[in-house]
């Protein structure tokens, strides 16, 4: 796909998350001990030969630059073309009426300039591993201006609802673009991706920053559909949604079963990440694992069940964690009891403290925080 150029779109609500986000971008949430959402469709690309990926990481672009660097895990530290992250240069003000068409068109010049004939556009909130050498041999032979991707599901326990849906018509071109509220089970869900020709994705930056109508590209596809043939393209493989904190959990604790991780990580291509240099994590011969996931350079004194460890992380004699997600260089003090919980960067959790949160609603503790006792 030397043709197609890699773009990442920014998001802006991020509230769903509550203090998750609130130092980063959704798509630089953690995932699996060590991975990141972004590499994902990092990972995808670069497998399948773009060589020019351009990234919109919204305010919040600290992490990003921590994490990508010259973006060498994905072979994108290159002399010419590779990885280009893009800080948002325009006015609150713009981006508030236009999103991320503002900041398209504030980068013009780069669009322009590069020398890829097509777009191929993502957006943050369902990882994926669509076959993008599949999706552009069907969108050349058909001609069309956008193959937009969609995956079929039977969606009986309305676990999708909320989603963005498409309509397509006999011949598999767009009719509509809505939302999934209950009203028919079986659905077409929009996977945020689409494939446009370049000229296509410049027109409708365009378009939308004369009229002022729309801020997003699937928007704009949408609304000025009768401008340009758009097609679908079907896809059956590996999703998850990520929109708000209880699907963030799951997506992580579903990673446990060895089946669906094989799946995640390496059906269909790997997934790259940084990667960094650590000792193997240390279990202690009082401490015990079961049924859990674990980063390097971490130090087990305590029990852990059913859950994701993440790098550096000590947890102390008698400490106890369950059915929880523990990031990077946290602290379960002695005696402390850790339940259907989500631990930011950084969390101390002093000795005895007990955090119990449920399946439905886990407990979150944001980046930083200590709770220990008055003393």
């Amino acid at each position: 796909m030397l043709t197609t150029l890699g773009v990442i779109a920014p998001t802006y609500d991020d509230s769903a998350f509550g203090s998750l986000t609130q130092s980063r971008n959704i798509s630089m949430l953690p995932y699996g001990c060590r991975y990141r959402f972004l590499d994902f469709p990092l990972s995808n690309m670069t497998d399948h030969g773009i060589r020019t990926v351009a990234i919109y990481p919204g305010k919040k672009i600290r992490s990003h630059m921590d994490h990508l660097a010259m973006g060498a895990p994905w072979n994108l530290n290159r002399r010419f073309n590779g990885l280009f992250l893009f800080p948002p240069t325009v006015s609150e003000d713009a981006i508030n009426k236009y999103g991320e068409m503002a900041e398209f068109k504030s980068t013009a010049d780069f669009f322009e300039r590069s020398r890829e004939e097509n777009v191929l556009y993502y957006r943050s909130g369902i990882l994926n591993k669509v076959d993008l050498s599949g999706l552009q041999a069907t969108f050349r032979s058909s001609g069309a201006d956008a193959a937009v991707v969609y995956r079929p599901v039977h969606d009986a326990d309305m676990e999708y609802i909320g989603m963005q849906r498409l309509f397509f018509d006999e011949e598999e071109h767009l009719e509509n673009l809505g939302y999934h509220y209950g009203s028919d089970v079986d659905v077409n869900l929009y996977m945020n991706l689409i494939l446009l020709k370049k000229d296509a994705f410049r027109k409708l930056v365009r378009l939308s920053m004369e009229r002022g109508d729309v801020s997003t590209m699937e928007d704009a596809l949408f609304k000025y559909r009768q401008k340009f043939e758009i097609i679908g393209y079907k896809y059956d493989g590996f999703f998850d949604v990520i929109n708000n904190i209880k699907n963030y959990y799951d997506a992580n604790m579903r990673l446990l079963d060895p089946e669906h991780y094989e799946e995640v990580f390496y059906r269909g291509g790997k997934i790259y990440t940084k990667t960094k240099d650590e000792p193997s994590s240390f279990y202690t011969q009082n401490g015990s694992v079961k049924n859990s996931l674990l980063a390097n350079g971490s130090v087990i004194y305590g029990s852990v069940e059913n859950s994701l460890i993440f790098r550096g992380v000590t947890i102390e004699a008698g400490a106890t964690v369950k059915n929880s997600i523990i990031m990077q260089k946290c602290c379960i003090r002695k005696d402390a009891v850790v339940v259907n919980s989500i631990l930011d960067k950084f969390v101390t959790v002093g000795e005895g403290e007990h955090l119990i949160g449920s399946a439905q609603q886990p407990y979150v503790l944001q980046k930083n925080q200590r709770i220990e006792a008055d003393e």
